[in-house]
């Protein structure tokens, strides 16, 4: 998914991606839950004229799906990945004001279930390139990155790991 917007006038991108829920196994069956889908998109917006470039850009992996019966790991939760395919810019190229925000939420693993099993894993937040220029006025450039809880782990199995987050050092201002 991705937004690109372009104007002489206050320019404003808003892109929300969101990964699905791993499957959880019915009531009164065994089986493993499946792992939550990952969530990648891009957003930036550019304003030629001397006004607002406001660019946000949220990525939150799904939760990871829940195992039943004795012997049953949870699903891991979902990639949140604001990395090659999610960025976000903001460029002002009048004397105004530019402002970027990227979130990126790793998804909850699931609850497991018997001695050996666990639960999921906690799903991974991921931030790469996040910009934000203007030729005259202000920029803000806020990242966040919180990786998903790990799932508990029931009768006897272990807990889920806690999920990463990965800052790559590439967060930039300038005016």
């Amino acid at each position: 998914t991705s937004s690109v917007q372009t104007g002489a006038a206050n320019v404003t991108t808003t892109l929300t991606a969101t990964g699905g829920s791993g499957g959880s196994i019915a009531t009164g069956s065994t089986g493993f839950g499946a792992v939550g889908g990952n969530a990648m998109g891009a957003g930036s917006a550019t304003s030629t004229g001397n006004n607002t470039a406001t660019t946000t850009a949220n990525a939150l992996g799904g939760a990871g799906g829940i195992g039943r019966g004795a012997g049953s790991s949870g699903g891991a939760g979902g990639t949140a990945d604001r990395g090659r395919d999610l960025r976000g810019s903001a460029i002002s190229t009048g004397m105004s004001t530019t402002n970027i925000t990227v979130n990126a939420t790793g998804g909850n693993g699931a609850v497991g279930r018997g001695g050996g099993f666990a639960g999921g894993q906690g799903g991974t937040a991921m931030l790469n390139p996040v910009s934000g220029s203007s030729s005259g006025g202000s920029v803000t450039v806020t990242a966040l990155g919180t990786g998903g809880n790990g799932g508990s782990g029931n009768d006897l199995a272990v807990g889920g790991n806690g999920g990463s987050v990965i800052l790559t050092d590439r967060v930039s201002a300038m005016t």
